[in-house]
């Protein structure tokens, strides 16, 4: 028992870490202005998981986006995969105002 009468607080579990999630200001403030980073006459590019959900598979795609961005083909193998095509895509037209092109594509 406590000085003041109460029952002593007992922690279950404590981790010394935790999981990074935008609040809601990430989602109304960033999200929707990526493209106007990413439409500059300097080159530069702004790739990562934070530009849209913060996910893996968004940090992969954005790497892929600002490449194509600069110049580098896309390779074919995942242009003629549609799923992986349909995310380029709009990753491309969310983050970069870009449309992916048959005509950049390479075998690697």
């Amino acid at each position: 028992m406590s000085q003041l009468g109460r029952t002593p607080l007992i922690v279950v579990r404590e981790d010394w870490w935790h999981q990074l999630c935008h609040g809601w200001t990430h989602y109304a403030f960033v999200v929707p202005f990526i493209w106007a980073l990413n439409r500059n006459s300097k080159h530069t590019t702004y790739a990562a998981a934070w530009t849209l959900v913060n996910a893996h598979e968004v940090a992969a795609i954005s790497g892929k986006a600002a490449a194509y961005k600069l110049g580098a083909d896309y390779p074919t193998e995942l242009y003629e995969n549609d799923f992986a095509r349909l995310c380029m895509n709009l990753y491309l037209m969310l983050a970069h105002g870009k449309w992916l092109s048959k005509k950049r594509t390479s075998h690697f």
